[in-house]
């Protein structure tokens, strides 16, 4: 995870797709699947600046996946038409989110430091 300085709230730490979805998931506190996610961000002010073109599936997947393992996301697999999917459930409130990764541990593990 990288902090840019330049920029405030959610955007300092995610890209703007990414900031998108974690709004969605914990300050709205929505359960969604790969695909709602996706189409959630298929309009112009979500697409890549420094291609102009929209986040691939693919991206979302893995920054879901990522918010897994990283312990702030939860899902719940369902079986229907065309396989196994997951459904995301966030495990925290947004507040506690922000507590977990600002928290002085995580930032000193970050910046490589040895305490």
């Amino acid at each position: 995870m990288k902090i840019d300085l330049t920029k405030t709230g959610l955007e300092a730490i995610f890209k703007p797709y990414q900031a998108t979805l974690v709004k969605l998931l914990f300050k709205d506190r929505e359960q969604v699947t790969s695909r709602i996610a996706h189409e959630y961000l298929d309009k112009p002010e979500y697409y890549r600046e420094e291609t102009g073109r929209p986040v691939s599936r693919a991206s979302v997947i893995n920054f879901l996946n990522a918010l897994v393992d990283q312990g702030y996301l939860a899902y719940k697999e369902e079986t229907g038409k065309g396989g196994i999917k997951r459904r995301y459930i966030a495990e925290m409130s947004l507040d506690d989110l922000w507590e977990k990764i600002f928290s002085v541990s995580t930032i000193i593990y970050e910046l490589g430091v040895d305490y």
